[in-house]
């Protein structure tokens, strides 16, 4: 099951910090051993000057609370309710960019693969019926995301020029008809 919501529920917040914490360091090359020891908290009054002054820490939290209009998070679920994973996507007219994916439930590889394929399927439902494109920045170490990424016709942007540790993919939606089939809709079986 996929929600998309413009706020992270507070059920899910210290959790979902938590793994974008890790995703920030990366990004951003810093390395805490004992990240640990952090408050993984949204509410600001609780912050030490420990948290305050990490980098990754505050990427994460200002993520989470999103302050954007333009930013949604796409949410996955089992079908027991447990969250699997969260992808961060911005809306413009011509795009879909999906920003990044985390995962909180520490899915294998074989789960992401499903988890991805249910988030690009409904991110081209969305860009089909809008016309629109759709970007998916994914960090160079996830090789995974990136063969899925290629195997489902998404291309590197050789012109994107930024210094960043993530690649930039892109994929060119075709706009269905208003009265035209989904592709997730089985064709049944013909009888004479």
């Amino acid at each position: 099951m996929i929600t998309m919501v413009s706020k992270i529920p507070p059920k899910y917040e210290r959790i979902v910090l938590e793994e974008y914490y890790k995703f920030y360091q990366f990004i951003n090359g810093e390395k805490d051993i004992f990240y640990k020891s952090l408050h993984f908290t949204t509410d600001k009054n609780k912050l030490t000057d420990k948290e305050l002054k990490n980098k990754s820490f505050m990427d994460a939290l200002k993520t989470i609370t999103n302050e954007n209009n333009n930013m949604l998070f796409l949410l996955t679920f089992e079908v027991d309710g447990k969250l699997t994973s969260v992808a961060r996507i911005e809306l413009t007219k011509e795009t879909i960019h999906i920003c990044d994916i985390v995962y909180p439930s520490y899915s294998d590889d074989e789960e992401k693969e499903i988890i991805l394929g249910e988030i690009i399927h409904k991110i081209e439902g969305m860009a089909s019926v809008n016309n629109q494109n759709i970007d998916f920045e994914i960090p160079f170490d996830d090789d995974l995301a990136l063969t899925f990424a290629s195997v489902n016709g998404f291309v590197n942007l050789s012109e994107d020029k930024r210094i960043f540790q993530t690649m930039l993919l892109t994929k060119i939606v075709k706009e269905r008809e208003k009265d035209e089939c989904t592709l997730s809709r089985k064709q049944g079986k013909k009888s004479n």
